[in-house]
């Protein structure tokens, strides 16, 4: 099985990865663009993965990981993180005149009349495809599943250059399947998006409208009251880094707080006479 081959192999050039963690150094997913960035916070695995779902470390968030995974009595087995009826490697599943077609057990074909339209009789098998040529239009043939996809394995995907490079389960291309695969710090969306992340304050730009980071959420966010900012402090009242919020913050030569920046003075007596206070500075008429 190509796809699953290709799978594997990257699992296992993966296999020191930890989930659910902030960790360093962690080798670039392939195809290039994913992390890498020495010294750097990085994102491993999957996000929180909705009800019913599990984390593959390969896959992301999938139906199951293993036999005992899939509930559902009809669906027993997991192939490639779904729950399905049969796979080609277990035909004997199905029973006696019967084979697995898209995961399914069909009855066995002998010619081309006992299968349905856009279907071909191969060994004994009605499958939609038997190489990329029959499906055209940019797409391949998964020959394990045997019908046309968006992709078979992630080279498939990384070859569009559209920016996807990782082939999911049901065989579309999509950005990532694992945070690992985003640039970092960052992690991978239930939908299958990066979104920049974040593991401390250091991650997020310093005075910038999101200058915190919510350990969380791993997200970067308007400023904590109590965190504190790169430069300054974290205003009660608008959430960003600011200078100061009342006089007592500043000093020296800008002793007054006007409009959250220290300046020279918010009222004249503050001015050495004859000077007055005209926006935070001290002039002296002319």
């Amino acid at each position: 099985m190509t796809r699953l081959r290709s799978v594997l192999a990257w699992s296992l050039s993966m296999a020191s990865v930890s989930v659910f963690a902030c960790d360093y150094d962690i080798p670039p997913a392939p195809g290039g663009g994913g992390g890498g960035n020495s010294g750097a916070c990085e994102f491993k695995s999957c996000p929180v993965c909705a009800d019913g779902q599990v984390c593959d470390p390969s896959f992301g968030c999938v139906e199951c990981r293993a036999n005992a995974d899939c509930v559902d009595e009809s669906k027993p087995l997991c192939d490639l993180g779904r729950c399905v009826e049969c796979t080609v490697d277990d035909l004997d599943r199905c029973g006696s005149g019967d084979t697995c077609v898209y995961d399914q057990c069909r009855g066995r074909c002998s010619q081309q009349g006992n299968c349905e339209q856009a279907e071909d009789c191969v060994l004994q098998r009605c499958v939609r495809c038997v190489d990329d040529v029959s499906c055209g239009q940019g797409r391949v043939c998964d020959a394990d599943y045997g019908d046309c996809r968006d992709c078979a394995a992630d080279s498939d995907c990384i070859a569009k250059d559209d920016g996807t490079r990782r082939c999911t389960a049901s065989g579309d291309c999509v950005a990532c399947l694992v945070s690992e695969d985003c640039p970092q710090p960052g992690r991978c969306g239930a939908d299958h998006t990066c979104t920049a992340a974040c593991c401390a304050n250091s991650d997020c730009v310093a005075n910038s409208d999101k200058p915190s980071c919510d350990q969380v959420a791993n997200a970067c966010t308007a400023c904590t009251p109590g965190l504190g900012c790169a430069r300054g402090q974290c205003s009660t009242t608008t959430g960003h880094c600011v200078e100061c919020q009342s006089d007592s913050d500043c000093a020296g030569d800008l002793p007054a707080c006007v409009g959250q920046i220290c300046m020279q003075c918010n009222d004249t007596f503050m001015c050495p006479d004859p000077a007055v206070c005209t926006n935070g500075t001290c002039v002296t008429p002319n």
